[in-house]
């Protein structure tokens, strides 16, 4: 039953307790957290439990990626939960390797939580600047980047910006 879920004790807690089995555990809780998600989606839309597992799932395992990209997507747009969202997005950010071929996601959903639902252009700005510096990334990031630095009315930050990417990319297409 999905709302057993709620009787799960601290991640610091269950680290401990898990002994040598923290990635098993993690990833049982991450297959109960996608059920918990597409149970709640099909019937009352509520997800009191959500963010308590996906940060339990995280703690035990910090390098698994899915549950920070896939929580910060679902707590910003389906519960409206920003604030958790850009935690455990930073979290990700913080733990991810930044090798991951996807690590750029994070910052990318960080940059969209500011952007759309703070409205604050500066912050999403940075985290779109990081984001566009992995090469997995799109190339049309940088150019957005540089708008949302100038929407933050700091226009100066936006052509300094545009003057690093051009010096640093060998792409005749984005310079």
């Amino acid at each position: 039953k999905f709302e057993d879920l709620k009787y799960l004790p601290s991640g610091k807690f269950l680290k401990g307790a898990a002994l040598a089995y923290d990635g098993l555990l993690s990833d049982l809780l991450w297959i109960k957290t996608i059920g918990y998600f597409g149970h709640h989606a099909l019937t009352d839309r509520t997800y009191e439990w959500f963010y308590h597992i996906i940060d339990i799932t995280t703690i035990l395992d910090p390098y698994f990626d899915d549950p920070y990209e896939f929580g910060g997507i679902v707590l910003a747009t389906e519960i409206g939960a920003v604030d958790k969202s850009i935690s455990i997005l930073k979290k990700g950010m913080e733990n991810v390797p930044k090798h991951h071929k996807r690590y750029w996601y994070l910052p990318f959903y960080l940059a969209f939580d500011y952007m759309y639902y703070k409205k604050d252009f500066l912050n999403a700005a940075r985290y779109l600047e990081q984001a566009s510096k992995f090469p997995q990334s799109p190339g049309y990031l940088p150019l957005l980047a540089a708008r949302l630095y100038a929407n933050a009315n700091d226009p100066d930050v936006a052509i300094d910006f545009l003057k690093e990417m051009m010096n640093s990319t060998e792409s005749e297409e984005l310079k």
